[in-house]
């Protein structure tokens, strides 16, 4: 319970952080420019605009050697939220963004990165075009191999998989 009042503290923090510089910046908010390879809920970039971050979308990419798991416990019993855990000869279908540093305070703080249930990883994706691009991406610290995802969570990231034109075997 107190890790969950002090994600939601942080949170906080970090989302008005974000809208006091962008209040005061305006449109000369510098361009992001941290590459992040996203899967699972954060495909979908509302997500992102819901709280103002400064994220660029550059693109459909995969990350191969890598598979996607439900891996991450969540708050209900035998569910889990997405991560990534290295399996070669398979590969993850994501998005590839560019954040800056402010947003990716924000994103650990919402990935509950600091709090070490996730942690950033570095990895090599391909883009649409076939070019590799060095990124990160979040990977649950302590996976579990037994959990599911809720049905809601399932439905998201299936729907977004869908709209960005995933290959369907996937």
């Amino acid at each position: 319970m107190i890790s969950v009042l002090t994600q939601r503290a942080l949170k906080f923090v970090a989302i008005q952080a974000v809208r006091t510089r962008t209040r005061f910046l305006g449109r000369r908010v510098p361009d992001p420019t941290i590459p992040y390879f996203a899967f699972g809920a954060n495909l979908e970039p509302r997500r992102f605009e819901k709280y103002g971050m400064n994220v660029r979308r550059v693109g459909v990419a995969r990350l191969p050697g890598y598979r996607f798991a439900f891996s991450l416990p969540c708050e209900y019993a035998g569910k889990g939220f997405g991560s990534i855990e290295p399996n070669l000869g398979s590969e993850v279908w994501g998005v590839l963004y560019k954040v800056d540093w402010l947003s990716l305070f924000l994103l650990d703080v919402m990935e509950w990165a600091v709090m070490g249930q996730y942690r950033r990883v570095p990895v090599e994706g391909i883009d649409v075009v076939g070019n590799q691009v060095a990124a990160f991406a979040y990977r649950a610290r302590y996976p579990r191999f037994d959990l599911v995802p809720s049905n809601r969570y399932k439905t998201l990231v299936v729907d977004a998989g869908r709209q960005l034109g995933f290959p369907s075997t996937y």
